[in-house]
């Protein structure tokens, strides 16, 4: 599909307040906006699910942004699918432990296979292994929310200006999937360090 005809950044899913915090990602935008890196008449934030009154109450103290924040409700997966599509960057909130690290969610790999930008926003300590998938996969960028949001207004005011050279499109993520599933998940498997022997994916196999 083609891209938003705004530079949008889009969210889909549930939040998990109680780990998923996207307060250095709100307090970015809203920099950027209110110091005129952003252009409000050409930005938007679109979010699909379950807790569009949640994200109303996490934009309060962001009177800039508030307004260019659209909940578009609970969605058809393929409608969801076609969101991530086209928008120009997808934000993943995920969250980490000293005991809880790779935690890669479907939510990942879904963005992964959408082949646009990927800001993956972690609550928490460091994630060695994430980062490097996400390198390996040339999907994105790891921030950290205890960094807080300068690193993030530099990623996403280089991805707007990307947007603004390129005729208002950013190309895909340089892809490294073909085009069918099968294949994209032998290429994911490919590029995870393996803890085990012998596992089959059963990509192309019938039986």
């Amino acid at each position: 599909p083609p891209p938003s005809s705004k530079f949008t950044i889009a969210y889909t899913g549930s939040l998990f307040r109680r780990h998923r915090d996207p307060t250095c990602f709100l307090q970015a935008l809203e920099s950027l906006l209110c110091e005129g890196v952003l252009e409000p008449e050409e930005f938007q934030f679109l979010y699909a699910g379950k807790d569009g009154d949640a994200w109303l109450r996490l934009l309060e103290p962001y009177p800039t942004l508030r307004p260019l924040f659209q909940d578009l409700g609970l969605l058809p997966r393929s409608e969801a699918l076609v969101l991530q599509q086209r928008a120009h960057v997808n934000l993943l909130l995920t969250y980490t432990a000293p005991s809880l690290k790779g935690n890669l969610t479907g939510k990942f790999w879904e963005y992964t296979a959408a082949g646009r930008p990927l800001l993956v926003l972690v609550n928490g300590c460091r994630d060695g292994e994430l980062e490097e998938l996400t390198a390996r996969l040339g999907t994105g960028q790891v921030f950290y929310a205890r960094e807080g949001l300068t690193p993030i207004a530099r990623w996403v005011a280089k991805r707007y200006h990307e947007w603004k050279a390129g005729g208002k499109d950013i190309p895909p993520s340089p892809s490294k999937f073909h085009h069918t599933w099968g294949a994209r998940a032998v290429q994911i498997w490919n590029c995870i360090p393996k803890t085990v022997s012998n596992v089959n994916l059963g990509v192309g196999n019938s039986s």
